[in-house]
């Protein structure tokens, strides 16, 4: 179906139906599909040679202001920084802690004055809200959640909230679809106010409604319409994902792995790094092999990276996951997993520097 039938299509469905959230999604993505279209015809093929020589030149000249930090300086460092045109995927199962893992690196981006626009599909912008203001107060979320604080605490919110007022977090908690995020990404980058996009999280993104019902197809959609924001805007992306259910079912310290992603083929392969939350007490493992507490400890299992090697790190946080400290010294097991898989992946297909 070319463009004007596909037009011819839409104008139809808006003379017979009155719901102009689909119309309006319909529009936005025949909208990306000519731009796209348009700018794929403008740009000429690049000889290999020079595309190397632009590479080693930005590689060689890169400032640490290009690399967005999240605040943890050795995780910035192994994992070579969150990249502006770069598509990350952040997985892990419902509890683990991503929504809190994401409000850390929004707040952290936006002390470095990046502006941040945070997509919530799963937690309403009330509920960020509270959370944002038990972190930066310190004040515990079920005291502010049921308003039992005293005059003291009091002011120091309002102090928090103030200072929130000064950062260019801006949050979006409406169900949308692709092209309403992308849209949306467009005006604020015209406006100079994009450097980051969270999207929390990624199976519940509307896909487009001219898609036949395959949820697989429609989440390779998506995910290829985030790396075109990513390249489009030169904006970095970062998506959570949930995780299937067979990682509950897999025996062992049921560590996530890349097949764990839902609709996983296509997240797997149009992301440029895939990174897992692990939490030992989430499946009851209080202990490791030697006797160590592992209560509280949450780690970040590089499984992919397009950058820098495959090196874990280990947080320690608190019960309702509000705050978050990175540890500089690896817990044994870690380090034992980190480097095994350092000398195993880097030679596996897409586990490569560039």
């Amino acid at each position: 179906m070319n463009h004007k039938q596909t037009l011819d299509r839409i104008v139809a469905k808006y003379n017979s139906t009155d719901n102009t959230a689909y119309l309006l999604d319909d529009l936005l993505q025949l909208t990306a599909e000519v731009n796209k279209e348009v700018n794929e015809k403008n740009t000429p093929p690049v000889q290999i040679a020079a595309a190397a020589k632009n590479y080693l030149h930005r590689t060689l000249n890169r400032n640490e202001e290009d690399a967005i930090s999240c605040g943890f300086p050795k995780f910035d460092k192994d994992l070579a920084g969150f990249l502006p045109g770069e598509f990350i995927i952040f997985g892990g199962r419902p509890g683990m802690g991503k929504t809190s893992l994401f409000m850390h690196f929004a707040l952290e981006m936006a002390k470095n004055e990046k502006h941040v626009l945070y997509v919530s599909l799963d937690a309403s912008i009330d509920i960020l809200s509270i959370r944002l203001l038990s972190k930066l107060s310190g004040i515990a979320l079920h005291k502010i959640r049921s308003g039992d604080i005293n005059d003291a605490e009091h002011a120091k919110l309002e102090q928090c909230i103030a200072d929130i007022e000064k950062t260019g977090i801006y949050i979006d908690d409406k169900p949308t679809h692709i092209f309403s995020i992308k849209e949306k990404c467009r005006q604020l980058k015209e406006e100079g106010k994009l450097d980051v996009l969270m999207v929390d999280y990624l199976q519940l993104v509307g896909g487009s409604s001219r898609r036949n019902n395959n949820r697989e197809l429609e989440v390779s959609m998506i995910c290829k319409e985030l790396k075109n924001i990513a390249k489009e805007f030169n904006v970095c992306v970062i998506a959570a994902s949930q995780l299937s259910r067979a990682v509950e079912t897999r025996g062992g310290d049921k560590r996530p792995q890349l097949s764990d992603l839902r609709e996983s083929g296509a997240l797997e392969q149009d992301a440029d790094k895939v990174i897992f939350l692990y939490r030992p007490e989430y499946y009851k493992i209080t202990e490791d092999e030697n006797g160590n507490s592992l209560l509280n400890l949450m780690e970040l299992i590089v499984a992919k990276n397009r950058s820098a090697a495959l090196i874990n790190s280990v947080f320690k946080t608190n019960d309702d996951l509000s705050s978050f400290e990175e540890l500089t010294a690896i817990p044994s097991f870690v380090d034992k997993i980190s480097k095994n898989r350092m000398n195993d992946d880097w030679d596996d297909n897409d586990d490569v520097p560039f």
